[in-house]
Parts: structure tokens; C-alpha cells; sequence
């Protein structure tokens, strides 16, 4: 895996790219789905075939950019559901849809959150993702550059 120098470097870059955007780490995301699972929408914002290959449990696959995240938030949002965590390869797509979900929405600080270092930091922690329901052994790369910030024994091919 890349230096903690690259996730500080790619950390910061989305940091101020989208600076009204609420983070969580995936530490705190995994004590929230602990503590209430019903509590949190997790919204998945990366291509299908990423999606297909693993996602965290419970997630709603969003599209690539986030496109269908209106239709699944009007079918799937509730007054339970006090946090939408959006999170995709690295933090970069999904910070770009908290953000504008928070923004177009008008919604406090809390409410639409982007997963910090996201799947990649996820799964390098040790926590699990499922395919099919089943846990799920690997996470699609990204592309090969990008996969280097995701520990080798995680990556599926590409």
C-alpha cells in the first residue's frame, strides 16, 4: 500500500476541493451502523461494475456521479434515517455528492456525510463487504494507480 503521506496528500485535496462537506471515518461510520443500523443510508457512488465486485453492506448504489441519488433518497429516505453516508473508491466522488446534497437540500450539519478514504479505507481496516449478500473477499481497484492505495490482498482484478 501507498505511503500514509498519499492518503494525507489525497485527504487534504478533498478536504479543499469540497470544504462544506461533512466527514466521518469509517471507525465512526462502523460504531454508527453498529449502534442503529437503521439509522444510517449508506449510498454507494461508483460504477456498477465497482459495485458489483463488493460494497459495504446495506449499501444503494447511487451511479458513478451520484445521478441517481435523488430517486433513491426519495424512495429510501425516512425521518429514521438521521445520516446519509455517501462514500465510493477513495472519498472524492461521494465528498462531491455530500456536499451537493447538503447544499441543495439545505440540510444540517450531519445529515448528508462523506465516508473519509471510503470503500478502500473500509476494507483496508479489516471490516467486511459483501457481493450477493455474501461476504466478499475483494473491492474493484478503481484502476491501477488508484488500487495501490487499497491493500493488494483486496484487489480484484480489474
Amino acid at each position: 500500500m501507498l505511503s500514509d503521506m498519499s492518503w494525507w496528500a489525497l485527504l487534504r485535496k478533498i478536504h479543499s476541493s469540497f470544504p462544506d462537506t461533512d466527514n466521518i471515518s469509517v471507525d465512526d461510520l462502523d460504531k454508527a451502523l453498529a449502534g442503529n443500523r437503521d439509522a444510517v443510508l449508506l449510498l454507494d457512488v461508483r460504477a456498477k461494475e465497482e459495485f458489483e465486485v463488493s460494497h459495504i453492506e446495506g449499501a444503494l448504489w447511487v451511479g458513478n456521479d451520484g445521478e441517481l441519488a435523488d430517486e433513491v433518497l426519495e424512495k429510501h429516505l425516512n425521518d429514521q434515517k438521521t445520516m446519509v453516508a455517501c462514500y465510493c473508491s477513495v472519498g472524492y466522488r461521494s465528498a462531491k455528492l455530500a456536499e451537493k446534497l447538503k447544499k441543495e437540500r439545505g440540510a444540517p450539519d450531519g445529515k448528508f456525510v462523506n465516508v473519509e478514504k471510503s470503500i478502500f479505507g473500509w476494507a483496508n481496516s479489516g471490516k467486511p463487504v459483501v457481493k450477493d449478500g455474501q461476504k466478499a473477499s475483494a473491492v474493484h481497484p478503481f484502476s491501477s494507480v488508484w488500487g495501490l492505495l487499497l491493500n493488494q490482498e483486496l484487489r480484484s482484478p480489474i
